[in-house]
């Protein structure tokens, strides 16, 4: 398994017992905490027991996490990678967390592009999968640009710890898919563009904006992915005709 990638100003490596401190005061940060699958830690032992978990999926392929390094400073920034890895499947999900001291400098998509290329061409997989909760803007913002997909919004995922259910929106890119950009909310929202498969189920939409559950905001993106996408079914049909 891999042990480091690199891109233009970042140096991804296998986590080191020797990161614990720089992730603990990242990992303690409950504003880098609030969408991942941990409480913030409270003491560095909690850091040095995750890299310890973490290097042990890691030996056993199921699972790799890279420390995240700023080559200009040398400084640990962060850390992302494969949360697993589904190799009978041809797949695999990421996740990644940036220092809020380094947030805007357009990191996290440098280093998921790093994990893209590798999962694609080395690995050889098909899909690489992202879970963001709805309120994870930022992150959805980054997904997007890298151009993911919107596949579903699945309801009650437990997380890691025992913080709480959350809802979370699944992405998706795929080695050969072909993307249809549609707009999804309008400006009196003001949120941003999804990009959904053109082959999505009507009928998936149709069940989820029925969810009692679904908050009135996830309400009006899953109202609006249907709307769009029977526009642009519709279309082609009447061009095919």
């Amino acid at each position: 398994m891999i042990t480091e990638l690199h891109s233009q100003r970042l140096y991804l490596r296998k986590m080191k017992a020797s990161d614990s401190l720089s992730m603990f005061k990242i990992w303690s940060d409950p504003d880098v905490t609030k969408f991942m699958n941990i409480s913030n830690f409270t003491d560095e032992n909690e850091a040095k027991d995750m890299i310890q978990f973490l290097n042990e999926l890691a030996q056993n392929n199921k699972a790799i996490r890279f420390t995240i390094i700023e080559k200009e400073s040398n400084h640990i920034i962060g850390s992302c990678g494969y949360n697993s890895l589904d190799f009978e499947n041809s797949k695999t999900e990421i996740g990644y967390d940036i220092s809020k001291t380094f947030w805007g400098k357009g990191y996290a998509p440098e280093a998921i592009s790093s994990l893209l290329d590798y999962a694609f061409t080395h690995l050889k997989l098909n899909r690489v999968e992202a879970k963001v909760e709805p309120a994870n803007v930022n992150s959805i913002k980054v997904l997007e640009k890298l151009n993911f997909t919107f596949v579903r919004y699945s309801e009650k995922e437990r997380k890691i710890s025992w913080k709480a259910y959350r809802f979370k929106y699944l992405f998706e890119i795929n080695k050969r898919l072909i993307l249809v950009p549609l707009p999804i909310l309008n400006q009196s929202v003001g949120f941003f563009n999804f990009c959904i498969k053109f082959k999505s189920l009507t009928q998936s939409w149709k069940k989820l904006i029925k969810k009692s559950e679904v908050s009135l905001f996830s309400h009006l993106v899953a109202q609006s992915c249907y709307i769009q996408f029977y526009k642009c079914e519709r279309t082609t049909k009447l061009k095919n005709k």
